[in-house]
């Protein structure tokens, strides 16, 4: 009796603490969604020293375990989490979850039940993930019916301008999850120093709204939070910045998988293990097409005013809700795009804004859609979708008000198969739709079935319709608003908001006011932004972006300060072309 006194006499927590795994992982990894693959990893330069306690505790004295949680905070912590998970229950993480509301915190509750799982995976992520299932892979989608669905609903050849299509990657990246290529190797060292520095300036600022945006995405799955400590146990993990920005009058989450406190594109950051979209590597980044969408959407309406002088033309443009966030990463690459914030590392179920391949992954999911409602036959065995039924259309024109276009060697009359053909030019999760009136209503129809059968039917997905009734545009008309710019398809005119056109002013006249005028290379950059902007319908926006370009060029080769301060410094001078 003596003797288990000695041994026990600090109590059940300090015992071995055995806990099992709520299922052998070993299966999963050979079928479903996100199988492990040699061309995909995330690993640290070094182990993490962390982790010994974990896999030593049911080896160690009580004595051993007691001294040892005292030899850091990350293992006390450690400790506490263990008890946790061997007197906790992990079923309220595969409940269905209730619909979304309107929260303005990260429940603190739910980082604990995900830590208590993970712990029990021995902080294998990709196999935790595996085990949550549900919204957080694929796996219970019919991907093979959905595509089969789509390849066999085209029955019209592309037309020529139209971007090349991928079924074969697009149906790899809904069912293996992205990046479908990828090694990253991060060195462990690397977490104490982005762990210390947090996140960019002006998420501090605005901890409130960075937190509330953040909780609204937790109760739609979109990804895991975990207590903070867990950063020093996940093998691989990467942590970046966050940066806060307002755009459009909206607060906006971007994920600097670019920059770190280490400088840019170090081997601690995301994006320095990810190759450009002409690069070539097509599965770690694939090309992009979405550059052409605006002049291709213009083309088409000039061509369809020359085929059809007389009728009455119309449009919509359509926006993907939460687009990225639908693409998946693959379960062992989640982790190297992950961050903190407060007292949690979060990682992402879906893409983030910042990622170098985000956009490519998702712009070829976006181009098989507009294949699909540009070539297919989406009428035949569905019923018109409501929303397309929906469709308010505007009076008839009156006589003199349609401008007449010209042919010319580039722009013919549309051929019998263009004519047959739906138009979408998708620009990212954008997408611009162009039909007579006559049309209008099954060409909302085809686009509206080709999104929900790559991006799920809105009964099928408790978070939201991909295409959110709050950004949904009811009626197709004459007169659109597309990637930024105002299009009428009866006057043939493209025109730069009157609100740009106030705000590129605004700050040109501030600088040139002051007497000797210069700008912060943050100003010039989005000077330059707008002039290029406006430059694909105005020729002077060329001549004086270049010409700002010079001087920011200028200013960035004159800084001689770290990356974190020359932007406080440098200065970057209007040229006198400009001022004139």
């Amino acid at each position: 009796m003596n003797s288990l006194n000695r041994s026990f006499h600090l109590g059940p927590t300090f015992g071995p603490l055995w806990f099992y795994r709520p299922w052998s992982p070993h299966q999963r990894r050979r079928w479903g969604f996100g199988l492990p693959s040699s061309g995909r990893s995330a690993t640290h330069e070094e182990p993490s020293p962390y982790t010994a306690l974990h896999f030593a505790w049911t080896f160690l004295d009580p004595q051993d375990r007691f001294l040892a949680i005292k030899t850091c905070a990350e293992w006390y912590q450690y400790h506490q989490l263990r008890y946790k998970a061997v007197t906790t229950s992990l079923k309220p993480l595969r409940l269905l979850r209730a619909s979304p509301g309107n929260p303005s915190c990260l429940p603190a509750d739910r980082s604990v039940l995900y830590a208590c799982a993970l712990l029990r995976f021995h902080f294998y992520y990709g196999d935790f993930i595996r085990w949550m299932g549900g919204e957080y892979t694929n796996r219970a989608k019919d991907w093979t019916s959905m595509f089969c669905t789509m390849v066999h609903a085209c029955i019209r050849p592309p037309p020529v301008d139209l971007p090349p299509v991928d079924f074969p990657r697009g149906y790899r990246i809904c069912t293996e999850g992205v990046p479908l290529k990828g090694n990253f190797a991060s060195p462990f060292s690397a977490l104490k120093s982005r762990d210390a520095y947090d996140n960019h300036l002006a998420v501090d600022s605005n901890l409130v709204n960075v937190e509330a945006k953040f909780a609204k995405e937790e109760e739609k799955s979109f990804h895991i939070h975990l207590p903070r400590f867990l950063v020093y146990f996940i093998p691989g993990i990467i942590l970046n910045p966050i940066q806060w920005a307002i755009r459009k009058g909206k607060g906006r989450i971007c994920i600097d998988c670019t920059n770190g406190p280490d400088g840019a594109d170090t081997t601690s950051s995301a994006n320095t293990f990810i190759p450009g979209p002409k690069a070539g590597d097509t599965d770690a980044c694939p090309p992009v097409f979405y550059a052409t969408a605006f002049m291709r959407h213009l083309q088409h309406l000039w061509r369809m005013r020359i085929t059809f002088p007389i009728a009455n033309i119309l449009q919509h443009c359509d926006d993907i809700d939460a687009a990225f966030r639908r693409v998946l990463y693959t379960p062992e690459l989640a982790i190297a795009f992950a961050y903190v914030f407060k007292g949690f590392v979060l990682i992402p179920v879906g893409q983030v804004f910042g990622s170098r391949s985000a956009p490519s992954y998702f712009s070829l999911l976006s181009d098989i859609r507009a294949f699909v409602a540009t070539c297919g036959d989406l009428i035949t065995g569905h019923p018109m979708h409501p929303l397309a039924a929906a469709a308010c259309l505007p009076p008839e024109p009156l006589p003199g008000e349609l401008a007449h276009a010209i042919a010319d060697s580039r722009n013919q009359p549309m051929s019998a198969l263009e004519r047959a053909s739906h138009s979408n030019s998708c620009f990212v999760d954008d997408n611009g739709i162009l039909a007579l009136r006559s049309r209008i209503h099954s060409s909302l129809h085809n686009s509206i079935v080709a999104a929900f059968l790559l991006f799920g039917w809105p009964h099928e997905d408790r978070r939201s319709s991909c295409l959110a009734p709050d950004k949904w545009e009811r009626d197709a008309h004459f007169d659109m608003l597309y990637l930024g710019f105002r299009i009428c398809s009866r006057a043939l005119t493209v025109t730069w908001p009157f609100y740009k056109r106030e705000e590129l002013h605004h700050e040109i006249m501030a600088a040139l006011g002051l007497k000797r005028p210069w700008l912060k290379p943050k100003s010039v950059a989005s000077i330059i932004g707008k002039l290029r902007s406006a430059s694909l319908i105005a020729p002077w926006g060329p001549y004086l972006s270049f010409s700002l370009a010079i001087a920011l060029n200028n200013a960035v080769r004159s800084a001689y300060e770290a990356i974190r301060r020359w932007c406080q410094r440098v200065r970057a001078w209007i040229s006198q072309s400009i001022q004139q």
